[in-house]
């Protein structure tokens, strides 16, 4: 029975595949009805399937859909309909229990059934959790077919909608209460605990349901009369500022009535002093509000505040200090006056001013006060510097440093006063010296003024200013090549004669020649690079091994050959083996499929392999080439196969290529004046060096122009594909990230005789020769029902697959 289940779901798959091929057929009209739409909790309730019109079929195919959280799934009970052998159904095998499926199916009839009628009856129990609400019960005709294999088009099927429904025998009565002036009130109203449901009558009818809040009266809110405040004073009582209720006549401090106040009452104020009164011996306190005096404030004079008395000038009297009282200000001691004492005059003679110093005119200086007067009797007093005559200042002449000789004596730089007739050491004049002390003595040594050397082909030496030669010898020291002689140690001249066996510079080789897997090489000669002088033999360089290839195959045979000149490898030519068994593989566009085949276990290669499916081929689509501009991408031509998701640059398939290999960067702009020429775009003021940033698995960006983000698509490099145990990807040869990074597929495909099919990964069936083309033209992928993985066939392979199948099913059922 498992396998007959099996062989009916795959039938059913290739059916549902047959409805992309064919012309949809008459219509199914199917109608869905319930006993009960609003029941309570713990309740059941019937679902009625009718088939109302029917033009014929042997398959159909259903589910069902509701929620788990309101529906429980009880019984499915055949109708009338259809005899009861043709229904295949069972909810616990389902793997989706809020969609349960089923079928009729009648896949032996010799003919298709009409029959209409009541075709299920469900039952549902309503959960006592379920919420209060609507809930919708959805039946479906996922898939059908009459007996010529074609679908029928099914009417749409309404949901049907039930109502959770709740007798609210736990409502409860909350009594009507009248609102005040700052509390709300309500209107009686009952609540239902077990639904959550408010009501304004004890019936507790769906008429009667009123929102939450609903029963809620406002508080009346207080009329507010606003007291001014009397303010106490020292006589009586005041009242503060407050607002009484004429509704429930309470007192509040503030307009809005929130806080309410008892206490209105301020106590008689406390005297305000305003000013003291006295006599000649005491003082009191007098009230600012009433004018009497406060108690309890006359006191005596304490005479202990003292203003301080004042010296007599030259000008001006002075006075002795005064004492007065600290609390009233009555002034008790009186000061007494002290008379001007007049000027005690000084007279500065005048002075001439000086380089250095200022002079002045005559006047007169008060030692007593030290103020300044013009005449002796200090009427005309001097107010600004009119009377000080400013400093000369020098009249400098300079005397540049003179060095001295071998002979003559030299001078330090110095500087001569004409006004003052010193010296100094500065042009300034702030350091005075001696007449003379500039002089610097003849040196008595010899002395050449630039210190050039002068030569001749033997020696060197230097020449005084006065004439005189000295330090002269002869050239010594540096080493003479084949190029050049020596150069002298002390004055750098060449000297001498050069060393024609001396080679000290650079050397180049002469028939140099490298070694191959074919050839030997050569070292080549030395020569010397100035005077090109043979200096040495090269030495012969032996053959280099060769490079071995993978493994070359052939139809009967293997071999290696070196990568280098492609000779054979002695030795490694030899007949395959056949002593790896492979397991079955499904074809590629390249490799044709099989269920089992022997492999050399040297090279690798399959020799042999049993039920042979041909290789697909690539299903190519062609890119057509495009011209890079400054503002878009180009691209050369290139194919892409949808079957195995390669890039190839031929139609055929021999050429594989990178993704992405086939981008043309954008070109870059024409600027003139400013602009680009082919595009407009404006030239940017600032050029940044580019940076990569990896973006996504697709693309890159290039910070660039102004630090602009430019998007660019990965390009692989010359590698390929890189791989290890678990994963391939590509490294993008512009800004070297990883992307297309995805794991190893390890599938394995068996192909067993076809009465006992087993699926277990995807294959591809093969074309008969009579529907080879029509299957070039049309493919159809196959993606339900579970759990056989999605595969991709021909239609005419498909019509062959439900035949074989169908046939296989009944041979296993006569069985």
């Amino acid at each position: 029975m498992k396998k007959l289940l099996v062989i009916i779901t795959a039938l059913v798959m290739a059916a549902a595949v047959s409805a992309n091929l064919f012309a949809a057929g008459d219509s199914l009209n199917l109608s869905v009805s319930v006993d009960n739409d609003t029941p309570g909790r713990d309740e059941e309730i019937t679902l009625t399937v009718s088939l109302d019109s029917n033009p014929g079929l042997i398959y159909l195919g259903f589910d069902f859909e509701f929620d788990t959280a309101a529906l429980k799934f009880v019984s499915l009970e055949n109708g009338n309909t259809f005899d009861s052998r043709g229904l295949l159904f069972d909810y616990k095998q389902s793997s989706d229990k809020s969609n349960p499926r089923g079928m009729f199916n009648f896949y032996d009839s010799s003919q298709n059934l009409t029959n209409t009628g009541t075709l299920l009856t469900i039952k549902f129990k309503v959960l006592d959790t379920a919420a209060f609400n609507d809930t919708d019960i959805k039946f479906n005709v996922n898939e059908n077919y009459n007996y010529n294999l074609k679908s029928l088009t099914v009417d749409t099927i309404d949901a049907v909608t039930l109502t959770v429904s709740c007798d609210h025998a736990a409502a409860a009565l909350t009594p009507a209460k009248n609102a005040d002036c700052t509390n709300g009130g309500n209107t009686a109203y009952w609540y239902c605990a077990t639904c959550g449901k408010f009501f304004s009558d004890s019936n507790n009818t769906v008429g009667s349901e009123i929102e939450e809040n609903s029963w809620v009266t406002p508080a009346l809110g207080h009329d507010l009369i606003n007291h001014p405040e009397v303010p106490a004073t020292c006589q009586s009582e005041g009242t503060i500022e407050y607002w009484s209720c004429s509704k429930c006549s309470d007192n509040f401090s503030d307009s809005e009535g929130k806080t309410e106040v008892d206490d209105l009452i301020i106590p008689v104020a406390d005297h305000t002093h305003d000013r003291y009164e006295y006599n000649d011996t005491e003082h009191w306190s007098v009230c600012k509000d009433c004018g009497n005096e406060i108690s309890g404030t006359r006191a005596a004079h304490d005479n202990s505040a003292v203003t301080p008395g004042k010296e007599p000038t030259c000008t001006e009297p002075g006075f002795s200090e005064e004492k007065s009282c600290s609390v009233c200000g009555k002034v008790v001691e009186p000061a007494a006056t002290i008379s001007a004492t007049g000027h005690s005059m000084t007279k500065i003679d005048a002075k001439a001013a000086t380089c250095t110093e200022d002079g002045n005119k005559e006047y007169y200086e008060c030692q007593v006060c030290s103020e300044l007067y013009w005449d002796e009797q200090g009427s005309k007093p001097i107010t600004d510097s009119t009377y000080i005559i400013g400093k000369l200042g020098h009249n400098m002449t300079e005397y540049p440093e003179v060095k001295p000789t071998c002979s003559v004596a030299g001078n330090s730089a110095y500087w001569h006063c004409s006004r003052c007739d010193k010296y100094f050491s500065d042009a300034m004049g702030n350091t005075e010296i001696a007449k003379d002390s500039w002089v610097i003595s003849a040196t008595g040594e010899h002395v050449d003024a630039d210190g050039e050397w002068e030569t001749d082909p033997y020696s060197h030496w230097h020449t005084c200013g006065c004439g005189t030669e000295f330090d002269k010898a002869s050239h010594s020291g540096g080493e003479a090549n084949c190029k050049n002689p020596a150069v002298c140690e002390t004055c750098g001249k060449s000297y001498g004669s050069v060393d024609p066996d001396n080679h000290a510079g650079n050397t180049y080789l002469v028939g140099e020649k490298e070694a191959t897997c074919t050839e030997k090489g050569y070292t080549g000669d030395t020569y010397c690079s100035d005077c090109n002088t043979k200096l040495q033999d090269g030495t012969e360089i032996a053959m280099l091994a060769h490079t071995e290839s993978d493994w070359m195959t052939g139809d009967s045979e293997h071999w290696k050959e070196c990568t280098v000149c492609h000779k054979d490898i002695d030795g490694t030519r030899g007949a395959h083996n056949k002593d790896l068994t492979v397991p079955g593989q499904a074809p590629t566009c390249t490799e044709p499929g099989f269920s089992e085949a022997k492999k050399c276990s040297v090279c690798d290669k399959i020799v042999e392999a049993s039920n042979q499916v041909p290789a697909t081929g690539h299903s190519m689509t062609f890119t057509d080439a495009k011209a890079a501009t400054c503002t878009e991408y180009g691209n050369s031509a290139y194919y892409y196969c949808s079957n195995c998701s390669k890039y190839f640059s031929d139609g055929a398939g021999n050429n594989e290529i990178a993704a992405n290999s086939w981008v043309i960067n954008k070109l870059p702009h024409n600027y003139q004046n400013g602009y680009c020429t082919v595009c407009g775009a404006a030239e940017p003021k600032d050029n940044y060096p580019q940076a990569y940033i990896y973006l996504n698995d697709s693309f890159h960006g290039i910070v660039g122009l102004a630090g602009a983000m430019v998007p660019q698509p990965h390009i692989q490099d010359a590698v390929g594909t890189y791989r290890d145990a678990q994963y391939e990807w590509h490294v993008c040869s512009v800004c070297g990230y990883v992307f297309g990074k995805t794991e190893i597929a390890n599938e394995e495909v068996i192909i067993t005789e076809p009465e006992e099919i087993v699926i277990e990964e995807p294959v591809q069936s093969g074309d008969s020769d009579e529907d080879s083309s029509a299957d070039s033209a049309q493919d159809v992928t196959v993606s339900e029902p579970n759990p056989v993985t999605s595969v991709t066939v021909g239609a005419g392979s498909l019509l062959a697959a439900i035949a074989g199948l169908t046939l296989m099913a009944l041979r296993k059922r006569s069985k």
